[in-house]
């Protein structure tokens, strides 16, 4: 799980280097770095518009 969490703030800052989005990511990094509470984070990955990947 730590090892999660270190990979997880540098794959945020690559994906904003990169302008990639990286929603998962972003939503995992927000939850255990910024407190987001995970029931939020989820429901604004639910909301998202569906894209082609």
């Amino acid at each position: 799980m730590v090892e999660g969490l270190y990979a997880v703030k540098a794959m945020v800052a690559w994906g904003k280097e990169q302008g990639v989005e990286l929603p998962v990511a972003e939503a995992v990094h927000r939850v255990a770095h910024e407190g987001l509470d995970p029931l939020a984070a989820l429901k604004a990955l639910m909301a998202r518009e569906p894209k082609e990947e």
